[in-house]
């Protein structure tokens, strides 16, 4: 049991529905280890308790994902092109 726990798109190859199982039932696991998850999808770390956004190697933005959208940035712009990707039905 590691103190700290690294994922890096580890979930990049399953589909939205089996992400969010996944991230459902390690949410206990993660509470008692540091865990830093890299991921692309803002699914797998929006209930994050802090968000890094970068953008060609730099940190752009940071916070919490309810405030990131309220900057409307960088994050607020991938999140709303996740969002549509989704309702076209892609992943």
């Amino acid at each position: 049991n590691p103190p700290v726990l690294i994922l890096d798109d580890a979930l990049s190859s399953v589909d939205s529905h089996t992400e969010k199982a996944i991230l459902e039932n390690l949410k206990d696991y993660f509470r008692e280890r540091n865990t830093i998850i890299i991921s692309h999808r803002i699914s797998a770390i929006k209930e994050s308790d802090w968000i890094y956004v970068m953008d060609n190697g730099e940190i752009v933005e940071q916070g919490k994902h309810d405030d990131l959208l309220r900057k409307e940035g960088l994050y607020y712009l991938l999140y709303q092109r996740q969002k549509l990707e989704e309702a076209l039905g892609g992943e």
